[in-house]
């Protein structure tokens, strides 16, 4: 799967990707130790993952870098900053 970081905490190592293509699919946690090499990541990187159920839901796991599509990348980096905005 394919997704977009919307959020990422650098200092408690966790972070939420928004699936991709957006259809209003719930967002996934990942945890640091979830990505190989831990690569820390930004708001609007792309990424591949798979995902795996835990006791609540599903999250990502296998987390690494990818190439978005650069309309998906501008939609959800928009919904973001929209998101932003709300809080």
């Amino acid at each position: 799967m394919f997704g977009i970081v919307r959020v990422y905490f650098r200092d408690r190592g966790f972070g939420f990707i928004t699936p991709l293509p957006f259809t209003g699919q719930r967002e996934l946690y990942f945890h640091v130790c979830d990505v190989p090499g831990h690569v820390e990541f930004n708001p609007g990187d792309g990424v591949a993952f798979k995902t795996k159920r835990n006791r609540r839901s599903n999250k990502a796991v296998g987390v690494q870098a990818a190439e978005v599509d650069s309309a998906q990348r501008a939609d959800m980096v928009r919904m973001i900053e929209k998101m932003r905005g709300e809080f």
